[in-house]
């Protein structure tokens, strides 16, 4: 074959496996030819969720086991998180969760008690915040909406 007049010798090395002239096979190019494509990215990071997509929930756990925390709307509770003994943390929740009518509870279990916190009916909108403070005797613990 002859190079140049019709551009076809770097075509038929790629798509022939063997060469015609050698019966060699054309290993070399196949590699070359597998990492020369563009690159992708596979994976794409999610954006950060800001509290106008759902509610805010802060719960502060001055309790000493870890707390199982619940959001119970339209007539049934979801476990949202497990918060560590002695500590705090912060979500942003769905606002799925809020319900249809946006009255919810926030319910508050110590792993291995008997005994929960529940709040009262709480009219919780899109972008609010809820701050529930689990303290070691339940009876004490409290919550604020902002």
């Amino acid at each position: 074959m002859k190079t140049g007049m019709t551009g076809k010798t770097a075509w038929t090395r790629i798509l022939l496996p063997f060469s015609l002239v050698t019966g060699l096979p054309n290993l070399p190019v196949l590699p070359v030819l597998a990492c020369a494509g563009p690159r992708h990215k596979v994976e794409t990071e999610p954006s950060p969720s800001t509290v106008a997509d759902g509610f805010e929930l802060t719960l502060n756990n001055h309790h000493w086991l870890d707390i199982n925390v619940f959001v119970q709307h339209d007539g049934e509770a979801s476990r949202v998180t497990t918060v560590t003994a002695s500590s705090s943390q912060s979500l942003i929740l769905p606002l799925w969760l809020l319900g249809e009518s946006k009255i919810v509870r926030i319910i508050a279990e110590p792993v291995g008690e008997q005994g929960s916190y529940t709040t009262d009916l709480l009219r919780v909108d899109p972008g609010q915040s809820v701050e529930l403070n689990v303290e070691s005797v339940l009876s004490k613990s409290n919550y604020s909406v902002q």
